[in-house]
């Protein structure tokens, strides 16, 4: 059931014999390192380790999402291997992979799941901007400038205060910053928590920092794009952008375009269901997650795949209603959602039956998932007539279980759980619901 359970552990160096191998790519870089610009060649280049030949070494690139063209690289020495991409015009993004072929036909790439994400840089005759570091239209989502220095002004859109609850392995807390209105016009700032206690909604600000598109020391929302450095307030400045309106579609049709955006959603849309850690909201067509994680308790509490408390006062359940909702859009464990900053963000409403008694169903269910086929985020929803101990798990073609979503005590009621299989490869998975009194699995299928 769990082919983790089990695994082979070396316990010397002799235990294991290391033979040959495909090409082992590793240190890609560039030269120059920061944003090149229109009249600047680009030289890519890549450290190749093997024990066998070299066939072929190859780079392919696109500019503004165009066709690819391929380039040979020569090797310089030391196992590095480069080329050069020519100049391009100002304003225009190139995207990138390493491709190579060893005399045994084994292929490698870098990055090895190219076709899903590649390297890229923007070409700038001007300073960045905001939306340079943001936009993108790499199916990853890969910032153009990752690893580039940045300088740039904005304001500041939360207190920096909730920012601090969640660090980095350096301490670090975040701020989301907008330089306007509109998608791509927003990031996320990594800066220590004693610049962040100082600042405060609307503050106009200078950023200096390094883009950092993968930050893995920031587990938790390790998925954002960041300028990791400094915050500094300037004395006057311009005024801080609106908040965007947006309906549940645009979120979940683009989420990348909205991240670290002041979002507002005024179209409505119900509680579909209380999470681990946050609550669904079902406009009827799309979904999309809200989350507590930057506001204290008083504003909004989620109680474990229960309810969810707002302004300590009302409590409420899958089948109430989202009125409006105002805040920032974030990555948190892989999945888009949106974070409130203060209580006025929200407005609400609670729905009750005839009896003013919410009704529990009648029997156990566990309902086709939905969408069906899906990618990679479907919803699976059941029903329980009495409280029980409840698991719910994922497993693959194979019987091996790939995800556990629910295992724990749960009161009568009607539950949506969301999930999201983007780590998993396309085909077909079951899923079972199982209490003491009641057990049903069925079929979906994830197609990418």
């Amino acid at each position: 059931e769990d082919s983790s359970t089990y695994n082979i552990n070396p316990l010397y160096q002799d235990d294991i014999v290391v033979g040959e191998g495909p090409v082992m790519l590793l240190e890609a870089g560039r030269n120059p390192a920061n944003v090149p610009e229109s009249t600047h060649d680009v030289t890519v280049s890549i450290r190749a380790f093997t024990t066998r030949g070299i066939d072929t070494a190859t780079v392919y690139y696109k500019v503004d999402d165009g066709e690819f063209t391929g380039i040979d690289m020569i090797d310089t020495g030391d196992d590095i291997w480069s080329a050069v991409i020519p100049s391009q015009e100002d304003n225009a993004i190139v995207e990138y992979y390493f491709y190579f072929v060893d005399d045994s036909s084994d292929v490698s790439a870098y990055p090895s799941k190219y076709h899903e994400k590649l390297l890229a840089y923007k070409v700038l005759d001007s300073d960045p901007t905001i939306y340079d570091i943001q936009y993108t239209h790499a199916g990853s989502g890969l910032s153009p400038l990752h690893g580039c220095n940045v300088v740039f002004n904005a304001n500041v859109t939360m207190d920096g205060s909730l920012g601090t609850a969640f660090t980095d392995n350096a301490g670090r807390g975040v701020v989301p910053v907008a330089s306007a209105s509109g998608p791509w016009n927003a990031v996320w700032v990594l800066t220590d928590t004693m610049t962040l206690k100082n600042l405060h909604e609307g503050d106009y600000v200078t950023v200096t920092g390094v883009v950092d598109d993968d930050h893995d020391k920031y587990y938790k929302f390790q998925n954002n794009t960041y300028v990791v450095g400094t915050v500094n307030t300037e004395l006057q400045g311009e005024l801080p952008p609106d908040p965007t309106a947006v309906t549940l579609a645009d979120l979940e049709n683009d989420f990348e375009a909205y991240e670290g955006v002041t979002v507002e959603i005024t179209d409505g849309a119900e509680i579909a269901s209380v999470n681990d850690y946050d609550l669904t909201m079902d406009d009827g067509a799309n979904t999309f997650l809200l989350d507590d994680d930057f506001v204290p308790d008083s504003v909004m509490r989620v109680n474990y795949l229960e309810n969810v408390v707002f302004n300590g006062i009302d409590t409420l359940v899958a089948g109430d209603s989202i009125n409006s909702v105002t805040g920032i859009v974030i990555y948190s464990y892989s999945d888009g959602k949106i974070i409130l900053r203060e209580a006025a963000d929200i407005s609400y409403t609670k729905v009750e039956t005839e009896t003013g008694v919410r009704t529990v169903p009648d029997n156990y269910i566990l309902a086709q998932n939905y969408p069906n086929p899906f990618n990679p985020v479907t919803t699976i929803n059941f029903e329980l007539p009495e409280a029980a101990d409840v698991t719910v798990r994922v497993f693959d073609i194979t019987g091996r279980r790939v995800a556990e979503l629910v295992n724990g005590s749960m009161n009568a009621g009607r539950y949506d759980l969301r999930w999201n299989a983007g780590h998993l490869s396309s085909g077909v998975y079951f899923y079972r619901l199982t209490t003491p009194e009641f057990t049903e699995t069925r079929k979906m299928l994830l197609l990418k």
